[in-house]
């Protein structure tokens, strides 16, 4: 099957990242499936003046990176099946102005829809299905010249407050879907009763891991190896969809505890009130190759989500990471999850979520039944499985449809 992606990101930003987003991890299991699929993917778009400053700071570091093109199109080869198709131009990122959104429908998207013809037919790809997963990137379906088109919904960006200011435009990227994807998956129960009103071709098909990653035996970063115990960990972006309340009363319960918090802070004011906790340690951002080690030395891995629309929209990856290294886990804020609930502690109150915690660390050494049960869950829930199940279902569509799938 030869398949274009629109996802939120690019190849070299999920290369980056450790292929551990929900889009990177499908596209890598795309272009390393034995079926031999070919894989076009769509980047993100790149700025123009962006780019011009990234060449200027380029020549002077001598350094090489890929956005400093000046050309709207470019067509670069990742692997024998994998391209990507790069484009820049000169208007703002999708919903960050109105008229310049809509201006840029005029004067970008027909010269990209003709690039992304040709990048197929130098690619040997004549059938082949267009896949977005970025709602903004909806307006494409039907447009291209695809043979079937569909939609991975990830979260509701209508309900994320760093979003707000494109809640219009997603809203059409969503209506859209709904007219015009032949098939729908979501990553939540809740995306699919919103997805899936008009449609029979909804799924829900929930995130999975890359469990070999949490296999190895591995030393416990110099960071966080002189904390006092336990270590209660979280993995994730920072930002309003953590319950700082939540944090702050499981600090304030547990003083004893190092709550260890890991990833990018994009809300830096929401997030205030932890910094004068003492037992609250916001490190930042670490490369994609060391996240397995900081879950790992984690004695309680935390899914700390404050109850709101967005956070009942999500099935969060770092569940199936903490999983696949056997840690225990406590989560608030998440609706019905595939996830049995002898392996996750999902609870919808302060006090329940304190005693959660203190439960899993009360746990005779967490006995090796329940690390080898986590472990073995996560194993069942690989991408390249995900990956064909979503297939099959695509196929089966086509196949209905009367489409010849590449």
């Amino acid at each position: 099957m030869d398949i274009v992606m629109f996802g939120f990101n690019d190849w070299d930003q999920w290369e980056a990242r450790g292929f551990r987003t929900r889009c990177g991890a499908l596209a890598r299991a795309i272009a390393t499936d034995p079926a031999g699929h070919r894989l076009l993917v769509v980047s993100a778009p790149h700025s123009l003046a962006m780019n011009a400053v990234r060449a200027a700071r380029a020549r002077v570091s001598g350094s090489t990176d890929r956005r400093t093109t000046l050309r709207p199109f470019a067509v670069r080869t990742v692997s024998p099946r994998v391209s990507t198709l790069e484009h820049t131009r000169l208007l703002p990122r999708e919903g960050s102005a109105a008229i310049a959104y809509r201006a840029n429908g005029t004067l970008h998207d027909r010269s990209l829809h003709r690039a992304i013809r040709d990048a197929c037919q130098a690619m040997g790809m004549h059938d082949w299905v267009l896949w977005v997963a970025d709602p903004l990137m909806a307006k494409h379906m039907g447009e291209v010249g695809e043979s079937l088109a569909v939609f991975d919904a990830i979260d509701d960006w209508t309900a994320h407050p760093q979003k707000s200011s494109m809640r219009a435009d997603i809203e059409r990227g969503y209506a859209i879907v709904q007219d015009r994807a032949d098939v729908v998956f979501t990553v939540s129960r809740a995306l699919r009763e919103r997805l899936g009103a008009h449609r029979d071709r909804v799924q829900w098909q929930a995130n999975a891991v890359d469990a070999g990653r949490f296999d190895a035996d591995l030393p416990v970063p110099s960071d966080i190896s002189e904390l006092p115990r336990p270590l209660l960990g979280y993995v994730g972006v920072i930002q309003e969809r953590v319950d700082v309340d939540l944090l702050s009363a499981l600090a304030r319960a547990l003083p004893e505890s190092s709550i260890v918090l890991i990833g990018p802070v994009t809300a830096p004011r929401h997030v205030e009130a932890l910094r004068s906790l003492r037992n609250v340690h916001l490190l930042g951002e670490r490369a994609a190759a060391d996240v397995p080690a900081y879950i790992r030395a984690f004695d309680v891995c935390l899914v700390p989500h404050v109850d709101d629309a967005l956070t009942r929209s999500m099935n969060p990856l770092k569940v199936y990471e903490y999983l696949a290294a056997g840690k225990p886990v406590v989560a608030s804020g998440l609706a019905e999850m595939d996830v049995p609930p002898e392996l996750l502690a999902r609870v919808d109150d302060e006090g329940g979520f304190i005693a959660a915690v203190r439960m899993s660390l009360d746990e005779s050494g967490d006995d090796e039944r329940r690390v080898q049960a986590r472990k073995s869950f996560a194993r069942s829930r690989s991408w390249p499985a995900r990956l064909a199940e979503m297939l099959d279902v695509i196929r089966e569509t086509g196949a209905e449809k009367g489409a010849v799938l590449g």
